[in-house]
């Protein structure tokens, strides 16, 4: 596999035949060695993909971009931790309109085309106490699946798209060129102090303003309206009266309040 635009984008890439999860690799590969921020694993046959609430996400080959990126956080900056499947969303939202499509961004880590799910976002932190804080973004693309491949593997084709199902012509290349930028320009924006990063994933999140169901640890349920997200990153939701925030949980949208 060739990626020459992206190895432009990135300040060091690897791109692996396959991976059992991308993020793993460079997790491991991250707490055993020092890398340099913006090390990139990418490969186009990922077997053992993980999303939130330990989903497994895993694609035919060929068809789908797994791309894992490491952050380095400063300690000024651990604020923003529960921002970055947001932020990395956006940049994903930003690329996707460059390429000549249209997407939003559910909270908190999904990249969507019209209602259907076209991404997935999972960030995890290195572990060993290294300074500044190294934080790995997993980001899964879905580039040529089609209807047939979801129903073959018995996923509801209401709720799941790729890029080519959404009439973009783009290789996973250029994808991931598209995605390395616009992730370089949103995080040195973020570090610079530029606090318009926020108001632009505020911009592109379609929970906010929607009814929602809001599924909690515990099978707890929510049914509310998404208001808004806080300074912390945390979906805000008004029900019975009263707004909570939560930083955790699996949000559907809903047509119409309780249906």
């Amino acid at each position: 596999m060739s990626f020459p635009l992206s190895e432009q984008a990135a300040e060091r890439l690897i791109v692996l035949d396959n991976a059992t999860s991308t993020n793993a690799v460079l997790v491991e590969a991250a707490g055993r060695e020092h890398l340099s921020e913006f090390t990139v694993i990418a490969t186009l046959d990922q077997r053992a993909g993980r999303g939130r609430m330990q989903r497994v996400w895993n694609t035919p080959p060929d068809t789908a971009l797994a791309a894992s990126v490491l952050f380095h956080v400063p300690a000024e900056h651990v604020d923003v931790l529960p921002w970055l499947p947001m932020i990395a969303g956006t940049a994903l939202r930003a690329a996707i309109r460059e390429l000549g499509g249209v997407a939003g961004v559910k909270w908190p880590n999904d990249v969507q085309i019209g209602e259907r799910k076209v991404s997935g976002i999972l960030s995890e932190i290195v572990s060993g106490g290294t300074q500044p804080l190294q934080v790995v973004v997993g980001i899964g693309v879905n580039l040529r699946q089609t209807e047939a491949d979801f129903a073959a593997a018995g996923i509801d084709l209401s709720r799941v798209t790729s890029l080519a199902l959404a009439g973009i012509d783009a290789s996973a290349d250029e994808v991931l060129a598209h995605l390395l930028h616009q992730l370089r320009s949103h995080w040195h924006r973020l570090l610079t102090g530029d606090a318009s990063v926020f108001d632009e994933v505020r911009a592109a999140c379609t929970t906010i303003g929607r009814n929602v169901r809001v599924l909690l640890p515990g099978d707890a349920e929510l049914i509310g309206v998404a208001t808004g997200i806080d300074a912390g990153g945390r979906i805000l939701v008004r029900a019975d009266g009263q707004t909570q925030a939560l930083s955790v949980g699996d949000i559907t949208h809903l047509r119409t309040l309780g249906s």
